[in-house]
């Protein structure tokens, strides 16, 4: 892992332990919160900030693994028509089954109510889209090799 990433690493894992004491903080204190109005804020804070934590920790985990792995693709990796049709095949079957799933990310992120996952969702449905644009990308440049 390059220092940037090991650096950016150290700093979510320091901050997933700030979230993680508020988390108990917040739960501890819920206990005793007599005014509906106090409690519904602190409810909605702790969901929050479980989602926070739960973020982080998947962030950390992704770069844990971007780190490893070295995106390097090469032109001779793909060798004739017939390997090139092959990776057209699955791409263009990829973008078939994951469609729907994708429609359903925006579907379902406006009936959360809980704004930092109905975000979320809404974030995931953008990188979707974005990835499939690229796939087209893809796929059409390798049919133009064909």
């Amino acid at each position: 892992m390059d220092e940037s990433l090991e650096e950016i690493v150290r700093k979510l894992r320091k901050h997933l332990r700030l979230e993680k004491k508020s988390i108990e903080m917040y739960r501890s204190t819920l206990e005793k919160i007599k005014s509906p109005v106090l409690r519904e804020v602190l409810e909605g804070i702790l969901i929050d900030s479980i989602a926070h934590m739960e973020l982080l920790k998947a962030s950390i985990n992704v770069l844990k693994e971007a780190s490893k792995i070295k995106f390097e693709i090469e032109a001779e990796e793909i060798r004739g028509k017939e390997e090139t049709e092959k990776l057209i095949k699955v791409l263009e079957e990829h973008l078939r089954l994951e469609e729907d799933a994708v429609q359903n990310l925006i579907s379902l992120a406006e009936k959360v109510g809980i704004y930092s996952i109905r975000e979320t969702l809404r974030s995931l449905y953008e990188d979707e889209k974005r990835h499939h644009m690229l796939l087209r990308n893809i796929i059409m440049a390798l049919k133009e090799q064909i």
